[in-house]
């Protein structure tokens, strides 16, 4: 936590040092993003969990933003359900845009600042993810592709020591929406992890977790908490993991909801 709190600072000040503070409120947001998921319907044994992440936001020209990314998320039904995330830290922006198209890119580093980083010597992951984007009326597409990996002390790879060790994180996602209006809009969303084992030869990939999730997104209009927030939105889904080869029946599947906001 300390780790958290020191780069925070850091960040911060980093920021501000030589910026009209006017000129910095004006460019500085925090976004709130949130996931509850339940992974069965059926089964009230089954756990949920609740991932968070809190972002600030900095402009630093007409197409690059920076942000620091500090996360949680809380496990029901464990013996320690609240687990710090490592924060993550880098540059988005939207890179290319014409017409109907555009490509948005976002750079971060993920910083070993929780516990069960630091024990095993990572350092920093880098994380370059890059999403294209389509829209043909109501109608719009994205796919996205992320690379990454873990770095560790010393240079060297820790495959005796982190039993999570991976030459390759690679993380794809699919999005198609339909827009009713402003307030609603249908939404198809893939997700496709795959990663390259440590104690795996040549060109291995292991799907990492597969799941589609299919709901209706809702943007509230307005302004609350006295002004403070906007942008508030709901996207309660369907949950399918087809890895999960008991998802057969109706009742089988999860149910979740994102909700995202901004502050300023």
């Amino acid at each position: 936590m300390k780790n958290v709190i020191a780069l925070i600072l850091a960040t911060a000040s980093t920021f501000a040092f030589g910026i009209d503070m006017d000129e910095f409120n004006e460019k500085t947001q925090i976004s709130y993003f949130g996931e509850y998921n339940k992974g069965t319907i059926g089964e009230s044994s089954s756990r949920a969990f609740y991932y968070q992440s809190i972002s600030g936001r900095y402009v630093l020209n007409d197409t690059w933003t920076a942000r620091l990314d500090l996360r949680l998320e809380t496990n029901e039904g464990v013996e320690d359900p609240y687990v710090e995330l490592n924060p993550r830290v880098g540059v988005q922006g939207l890179i290319y845009a014409k017409d109907k198209f555009s490509v948005f890119a976002l750079y971060r580093l993920e910083i070993a600042a929780v516990k069960g980083s630091t024990d095993v010597d990572r350092t920093v992951k880098p994380k370059i993810y890059h999403a294209a984007n389509y829209s043909m009326g109501k109608n719009s597409f994205s796919m996205g592709v992320e690379v990454s990996r873990w770095l560790y002390e010393d240079g060297k790879d820790n495959l005796e020591n982190d039993s999570g060790f991976t030459k390759l994180g690679l993380f794809t996602d699919i999005t198609y929406r339909y827009s009713f209006d402003d307030t609603k809009t249908f939404q198809i969303y893939s997700e496709l992890p795959f990663e390259k084992p440590g104690n795996k030869e040549g060109t291995y990939l292991v799907n990492d977790g597969e799941r589609h999730l299919i709901g209706m997104e809702f943007a509230v209009p307005g302004t609350f908490l006295g002004g403070t927030m906007k942008g508030l939105s709901l996207f309660p889904h369907i949950d399918y993991r087809p890895q999960n080869s008991t998802d057969t029946e109706l009742k089988d599947l999860g149910v979740g909801a994102w909700v995202s906001a901004v502050f300023f």
